[in-house]
């Protein structure tokens, strides 16, 4: 039988990992205030600053950091969103619009936040977290990353949902029936706002890809948080086949913790 491993865990710095200031710090986390578990970041831009030339010297220095002070260490991989934005994508990917397309908000604007809806840019940073779990996987012989977050609280600042041309394509669409789905099954735990956009209209059949009921604002944000589903199941896929068991699908914001 597997053991089980109970993680008394602490965030580390939240931005750049710096092994100097981590390496003065993680000892007092292990022996004072008795953590075993540190989160800390990794970005995209990071360890590919370069299409595709990989550069995990931060990595191995966390790593070596961890068996030094006897850690545990869960990745929080800032890819094309952390708190919303794309601040940690890689400058090669941020200079290219046309390939990397961002979203827009009302009256036409670009936001620097990564579209949800272009596959160049699914497929750039599902290969990078791949990349990045396939090294772990050969460098640390001692288990000391027992997980990983991926992604980081995306979403959209600045309006309701990406007004961009694909994107209002896709919103006249009906909402996805995974997404539907997902809110009928889970509607005992989903919290009390969001349970009346799982329930579709009395009048309406229960058809596939059916419309959210519930106030506008609230069907327009559930509608674009519809084409996450599948977008956000990309990154731990890429991950799970270079190391099966350490990949997080990134917590949904709708039900319960």
């Amino acid at each position: 039988m597997a053991s089980r491993f109970w993680h008394s865990r602490g965030v580390g710095q939240y931005g750049a990992f710096e092994p100097r200031l981590h390496a003065a710090y993680l000892p007092i986390l292990a022996k004072q205030v008795h953590l075993n578990t540190v989160l800390t970041a990794v970005a995209w831009g990071w360890t590919e600053p370069q299409e595709d030339k990989y550069d995990f010297h931060l990595v191995d220095a966390a790593i070596d950091l961890a068996n030094q002070n006897d850690l545990r260490l869960v990745w929080l991989w800032f890819g094309s969103w952390k708190n919303g934005e794309s601040n940690f994508a890689p400058g090669w990917v941020k200079g290219d619009y046309d390939r990397f397309p961002r979203a827009q908000i009302q009256n036409g604007k670009n936001v620097e936040i990564l579209s949800t809806l272009s596959d160049s840019n699914l497929q750039a940073d599902a290969r990078a977290f791949a990349a990045l779990m396939r090294h772990v996987r050969e460098v640390d012989k001692n288990h000391r990353v027992i997980m990983a977050q991926v992604e980081n609280e995306v979403g959209l600042l600045g309006d309701s949902r990406d007004r961009s041309p694909a994107a209002n394509e896709a919103f006249a669409k009906p909402v996805p029936k995974e997404f539907m789905d997902y809110l009928q099954k889970h509607k005992d735990t989903l919290l009390p706002e969001f349970r009346k956009i799982g329930r579709p209209p009395a009048s309406r059949p229960r058809e596939p890809g059916r419309k959210c009921s519930g106030k506008a604002s609230r069907r327009t944000r559930s509608s674009w948080a519809g084409t996450m589903p599948g977008t956000s199941a990309r990154w731990p896929e890429a991950g799970k086949r270079e190391y099966p068991s350490r990949c997080l699908r990134t917590p949904g914001s709708m039900r319960r913790r």
